[in-house]
């Protein structure tokens, strides 16, 4: 699967099939996010046959700026790669969001949930924004 609307449409499929419900709650979060990484000139990097990411990266890096990922529960979870010297900044500033303490053993990551209200959208577009800045400059 190549193209970006087929992996929109498999990743919110999969989450409704997780999460009754949050499919459609999750779409408009889901296509602020792409819009944004359009807009930024970032690459959507087409998942496996197997998988229900939907992953935009920089051009020419190989490791995702962004990657929204279906589980159980609360239907699924953003994931922010970017520069490593941002990392830390990143985990703060998610972890603040989900009122959650800091954990430097796991990647910065939020539940979609989150991204459903649109402030806390705008404070990941932001960070997004920042972890950008670095490879573009």
């Amino acid at each position: 699967m190549s193209d970006l609307p087929a992996a929109r449409a498999k990743f919110l499929s999969r989450v409704e099939e997780l999460a009754s419900g949050q499919g459609v709650r999750f779409a408009p979060a889901l296509d602020a996010l792409i819009a944004w990484s359009q807009a930024n000139g970032l690459a959507f990097d087409p998942p496996s046959a197997t998988q229900f990411t939907v992953r935009f990266r920089i051009p020419g890096e190989k490791t995702n700026l962004w990657v929204a990922t279906p589980r159980s529960g609360d239907g699924a979870k953003i994931t922010l790669g970017g520069p490593a010297a941002l990392s830390a900044e990143a985990r703060t500033e998610l972890a603040r969001i989900d009122a959650k303490a800091v954990n430097a053993e796991r990647p910065p990551e939020l539940a979609f949930t989150y991204l459903i209200w649109g402030p806390h959208r705008e404070a990941v577009l932001a960070l997004l924004s920042k972890m950008l800045l670095p490879a573009t400059a």
